[in-house]
């Protein structure tokens, strides 16, 4: 005669079942949350209807769509949704955030899919190089004023990973700058009237050398 499986219990009473049953309705609640959808609205009015996984790469987003009651939620063609103001980011700088942002999540886990053998399989070394192949023609297709644009929204919005991606390719792009270039690329006015500039390098001419 087989004897019954001893049911284990932790300090606070509760079996490894019931741990097990709370811990997969937890994961069904969380995956439920991230496929709810939100609305970001910029401050010239435009409306992007997006996966609320994707805004978790804003620190700024992620902590309204967490903090918002249910009852602040829209229904739109039949489904609850937030919506959540971008007051500081104009449509098209927001635009370009949620292609970051989709590209990045997409390939965030590594699953690539296999063409040939049409399933899912991990292949970390292809994922990065991948993205950075998307990022270097991403960047390349932007003009220089709309992607400083994108860099200050991600610091407002606190997108921390295309924030360092886009002082990274600054960087590149002013590293062999000199001075009065540099000034020039971020539109840097001088303090100085262009009399008070020229007695300034005649007294100081070398450092201008």
């Amino acid at each position: 005669m087989k004897g019954k499986a001893t049911t284990v219990y932790d300090d606070k009473g509760e079996s490894s079942t019931s741990r097990s049953m709370k811990k997969e309705q937890e994961e069904e609640e969380e995956e439920e949350f991230k496929k709810k959808m939100v609305i970001l609205k910029s401050k010239d009015g435009l409306e992007f209807k997006v996966e609320l996984a994707l805004i978790k790469q804003s620190g700024v987003l992620s902590v309204v769509a967490e903090e918002a009651q249910e009852e602040e939620e829209e229904e739109v063609d039949g489904e609850k949704v937030l919506r959540i103001p971008c007051n500081e980011v104009r449509g098209e700088v927001l635009d370009l955030m949620i292609m970051y942002w989709k590209e990045h999540h997409d390939h965030n886990d590594g699953a690539i899919i296999d063409e040939n053998k049409k399933k899912d399989y991990y292949d970390e070394a292809y994922d990065q190089a991948h993205l950075r192949n998307w990022d270097k023609e991403f960047a390349g297709d932007i003009e220089k004023e709309l992607f400083l644009e994108l860099l200050m929204a991600s610091n407002f919005l606190d997108s921390r990973k295309l924030m360092n991606f886009a002082c990274q390719t600054v960087a590149h792009r002013i590293m062999d700058l000199t001075v009065e270039q540099v000034r020039e690329f971020f539109e840097i006015i001088g303090d100085f009237t262009p009399e008070e500039e020229e007695e300034l390098r005649k007294d100081n001419e070398w450092a201008f050398d």
